[in-house]
């Protein structure tokens, strides 16, 4: 759900599972939390849905998804940018190359970029310490773990060498080791 007024550059929203939560009870929630002056208390709220996912041929042809059009992740990390500056960069060194397999490369490329932050990403909710709604317990106990994340998990819970477990699956991870080791402390 999502304000925006005429005129202005400050807009509020609230983000909330549908399954857990219905379209009046988070406007109702979100008014609560601006303030009876604000503007934007006085504005009528646009409910936006997401789908989450990804394409699997993000170029093909002579067509180029870019942005939304490729794949959505989460709405609370900022990713969203950086995968479309990812994206053109990619694909102008893409387009430049001359291998025959241009296309396919960086398909696969975002591919792993779009997995590899979806694994990070899905690590904050599973691991979460938050039990206070229904929300957050089905968050540990309902997300399906994608296979690189339920490795690293299985490796950092064992006690395993977590730093060769990062070693094992470095091609698929796009965040940086330190900020691995900080998710699972």
């Amino acid at each position: 759900m999502a304000y925006s007024p005429d005129k202005s550059y400050l807009n509020n929203g609230y983000v909330y599972s549908s399954a857990f939560c219905s379209a009046e009870q988070a406007e109702d929630e979100l008014r609560q939390q601006l303030a009876p002056d604000d503007i934007n208390a006085q504005q009528e709220a646009r409910h936006l849905s997401m789908q989450v996912g990804r394409l699997s041929e993000h170029w093909q042809g002579n067509c180029l998804c870019i942005g939304l059009s490729q794949g959505f992740i989460e709405p609370l990390e900022a990713t969203a940018l950086m995968l479309v500056q990812y994206a053109l960069h990619h694909f102008v060194d893409c387009w430049q190359s001359e291998s025959a397999h241009r296309m396919s490369h960086y398909n696969n490329e975002m591919n792993r970029m779009f997995d590899g932050i979806r694994d990070y990403i899905a690590a904050h909710y599973y691991l979460t310490t938050r039990t206070d709604t229904p929300y957050w317990k089905a968050c540990q106990s309902d997300l399906v773990v994608p296979d690189t994340l339920s490795y690293l998990l299985e490796a950092w819970d064992k006690g395993a060498n977590f730093e060769q477990a990062l070693n094992d699956v470095d091609n698929k991870l796009v965040y940086l080791r330190p900020s691995w080791y900080c998710i699972f402390a």
